[in-house]
């Protein structure tokens, strides 16, 4: 299948690149940061996923059957102060895209959303039936982006598959570097503020896991939405202690933002069930070493 790969050059994407090489998927990138590995790609191009004219031309020139949607936004602190940004990347950059791929005929589309779509709980786990009621910035604007989605899939027959990610952690050493290293640790390194909220971890390798059975559903269903996350959150001094205990370091005074995300648990039997997805990596340690040497083996710590 021809796929499209927006956000080639970040985190999950340089993770995701080889496995969909090797399972025989013909990969197009386009990113505004370089691609660290273009072998793995048939094409590069470097610009804006919303410019519709380029986009045109490469649903025309390579016969685009896919888009893997892996770029817009990470859940930074700054975006409270910026929203208008946020929103400029992540809605309107997919906007152009979807309607780019609706007049070039492209039915299939994979799309990286968040769990925080879901309304805080301590007591129920968030399951796919319920209605979303975010409660956090990030949250809003990609509950946004899902129903975007399912107006130009009952508008022009797109088939999609929405994966519902928690806080994506880990690395496989083989993986290329990305652009920006990794969201959370690269943060933390860099003395840089975090969230003080709980955190819902899962391993880049069990996301990319989903990745490829989304994409293998795609050509018997017509839209489906996943969660794809630990059943569990770990709370930021929890998870603060962990990295520096694992990693055998202090870190740095840590500004940590408050956040009115609370702790949501989160059910991820319909991925069990219908893509027959499970966790592989759950061990937090391990996702954190693993991280961690991945950095430093492409110098981003």
């Amino acid at each position: 299948m021809n796929i499209l790969m927006t956000g080639a050059a970040g985190y999950i994407a340089t993770h995701c690149a080889k496995r969909l090489r090797s399972a025989e998927h013909t990969l197009f990138g386009i990113d505004f940061f370089p691609i660290s590995d273009p072998t793995l790609f048939e094409k590069t191009y470097r610009g804006d996923a919303g410019n519709q004219f380029l986009l045109k031309q490469i649903f025309q020139d390579h016969g685009i059957e896919c888009i893997l949607y892996t770029s817009g936004s990470n859940d930074f602190p700054n975006w409270a102060q910026d929203p208008a940004k946020l929103y400029s990347n992540d809605l309107f950059g997919l906007l152009f895209l979807l309607a780019a791929a609706a007049e070039k005929n492209v039915k299939k589309f994979v799309y990286l959303s968040t769990t925080q779509v879901y309304a805080p709980s301590v007591h129920v786990r968030a399951r796919e039936d319920l209605t979303p009621y975010p409660s956090t910035t990030f949250g809003k604007v990609k509950y946004a982006a899902e129903f975007m989605i399912s107006a130009f899939a009952e508008a022009h027959g797109l088939r999609y598959v929405i994966l519902r990610l928690g806080d994506v952690l880990g690395a496989n050493p083989m993986a290329p570097a990305s652009a920006l290293g990794h969201p959370l640790l690269s943060r933390l390194f860099q003395a840089e503020p975090i969230y003080d909220r709980p955190y819902a971890f899962v391993h880049v390798e069990d996301v990319v896991q989903a990745i490829m059975l989304a994409l293998a559903s795609l050509n018997h269903k017509e839209h489906s939405i996943y969660n794809i996350t630990a059943p569990e959150v770990t709370p930021c001094p929890e998870f603060l202690e962990k990295v520096a205990t694992v990693l055998h370091q202090s870190l740095a005074e840590v500004k940590k933002v408050p956040n009115n995300h609370a702790p949501t648990r989160i059910d991820t039997y319909r991925a069990q069930r219908e893509l027959n997805w499970h966790l592989q990596y759950p061990d937090l340690d391990y996702m954190i070493s693993s991280t961690s040497d991945w950095l430093q083996h492409h110098g981003k710590r």
